[in-house]
């Protein structure tokens, strides 16, 4: 197609991507403690923990057709406004045009279904689920120096961990697969305050413990 100046009006148009990232993160806390009165231990303190924590990513995609698309003066039209100058505007506005020359998925904010590569290449999820039960003896005592206070415990933590994805074999249909472990880990931890003068001016602390971090998903 050629305008009035002769010049040759025509665009290509290819496949466009973007994605659509989502993660949750769920928690339940529930803990409860005791006064005790048994030699060393002040409290006996308790509870259970559960998280759970997903993350998932979607490609989406839109098939501009991938074909040369010709611009037609006739799908132009001249616009009149008074007191202003004339402009040029698409005869059957501005939506019909995308859709013409983009494809009809090109407003769509969902793309078009998605293709074996978005799948196999792209969309993936991952799920984690957390639980950990603890029990916590806070101490203190007259028995060392001139007293001491602190506490023991052990943290008990389970893991679970699953991926989620696609899998193609010779070019055939995407199949979902998914695949995971999991894990237990014992974490004790034990925190001592020594007291070396009866005005507690002067103390010598202990602590040793087991900790676990979690890699992010």
């Amino acid at each position: 197609t050629s305008d009035t100046f002769g010049n040759t009006i025509f665009q290509q148009w290819g496949t466009n991507y973007a994605g659509h990232l989502s993660g949750s993160l769920n928690s339940q806390v529930l803990n409860a403690s005791h006064d005790a009165d048994w030699g060393a231990i002040r409290t006996v303190k308790m509870g259970v923990r559960t998280t759970q924590r997903e993350k998932a990513y979607n490609q989406i995609s839109w098939d501009f057709d991938n074909t040369t698309v010709a611009l037609s003066t006739s799908d132009l039209e001249r616009v009149r406004v008074s007191g202003r100058p004339d402009f040029v505007d698409f005869a059957g506005g501005l939506d019909s045009a995308i859709t013409k020359y983009f494809g009809a998925d090109a407003l769509s904010t969902s793309g078009r279904t998605a293709t074996a590569s978005d799948l196999v290449n792209k969309d993936w999820r991952a799920k984690e689920n957390n639980t950990s039960a603890y029990v916590q003896l806070d101490l203190a005592g007259d028995g060392l120096a001139h007293g001491y206070r602190g506490d023991f415990g052990l943290r008990v933590a389970h893991t679970s961990q699953t991926g989620y994805g696609y899998t193609q074999a010779d070019g055939g249909t995407p199949t979902a697969v998914s695949d995971g472990t999991g894990y237990t880990r014992l974490l004790p931890s034990l925190n001592l305050v020594l007291s070396l003068d009866e005005a507690e001016q002067h103390q010598l602390r202990f602590g040793a413990s087991r900790a676990m971090s979690r890699a992010p998903l």
